[in-house]
């Protein structure tokens, strides 16, 4: 099984507990290479996220392909 959360408490918990986990951005990323998501839509629905107020580790996906 894997955790997906981006919440940084909930991240900490399962890494010592040693769960596998993934975050939105990780998502993102193997939507794109399994080819369900185009670079240039997840590039925009990350945009649109950080400026909904989600703090993001990248500002472009470009940077993780």
């Amino acid at each position: 099984m894997i955790l997906v959360t981006d919440d940084l408490a909930a991240r900490k918990l399962a890494a010592r507990r040693k769960v596998r986990l993934t975050g939105t951005v990780d998502l993102l990323v193997e939507m794109i290479h399994a080819g369900l998501l185009p670079l240039e839509e997840g590039n925009t629905l990350l945009e649109q996220m950080i400026d909904s107020g989600y703090r993001s580790p990248c500002d472009h996906l470009d940077e993780l392909i």
